[in-house]
Formats: structure tokens, sequence, C-alpha cells
């Protein structure tokens, strides 16, 4: 993209490397994955008995938060491709190809 191209609303003018994101979001992923099996089987624990309720508490928040950290990962990946949000013309590109940029800085104009 560059000074005075035309842009579509909704059209990718940059995108972040999100490799970084990636590792984050697997991580994320095998913590919910390990979290949500032991919330299932502590479902049937408490059931039967087998479990202390604070146990299954725990495996419940555990299981929560794995939930909202995986939700949080899937969003940070969203956020690494920069769209324009209306039809218009880039007046002023502020960063180069590959340039390191810090959260909410201005891109393009």
């Amino acid at each position: 993209m560059k000074e005075g191209d035309i842009v579509e609303a909704g059209q990718v003018l940059a995108r972040l490397d999100r490799a970084d994101y990636d590792l984050v979001y697997e991580d994320r992923k095998a913590t919910f994955d390990n979290a949500r099996r032991n919330f299932d089987r502590g479902k049937e624990l408490i059931k039967a008995g087998n479990i202390s309720r604070m146990d299954y508490d725990r495996m419940e928040a555990n299981f929560r938060t794995a939930s909202a950290a995986l939700s949080q990962a899937e969003k940070d990946r969203e956020y690494t491709v920069l769209s324009s949000p209306f039809y218009g013309r880039v007046a002023e590109r502020r960063v180069e190809n590959f340039e390191e940029v810090q959260a909410k800085r201005t891109v393009f104009s």
C-alpha cells in the first residue's frame, strides 16, 4: 500500500508477523483442552462422590480461566491484520515494510 492508493472498506492494508501469536495460541489451546478434559472427568467424579466439592470447583475454575485465555489468544491473532474501516485513499504511509511498530501507532492516514 502506498500513498495515493484507493482502498475499499475491509481491504487488508498490513499484516503483522503472527508467528509469536500462533505459538501462544497453541499453548493456550493445549491448556484449554487439558482443563476441559479434567473438568469433564470431574463432573462424573463429583456425581459418584469420588472427589470433594473443592476439587471440583478448582477444576471448573481452571477450565474457565483456560477458556478466557484461549479467547484472548484468538483475539490477539485477529489483531495481526490491519484492514481499512472505510472506502478512501491513502494520504500518508507512516511505516515501512518490516518496521517494528508499537501498539496504537498510526500506520496510515
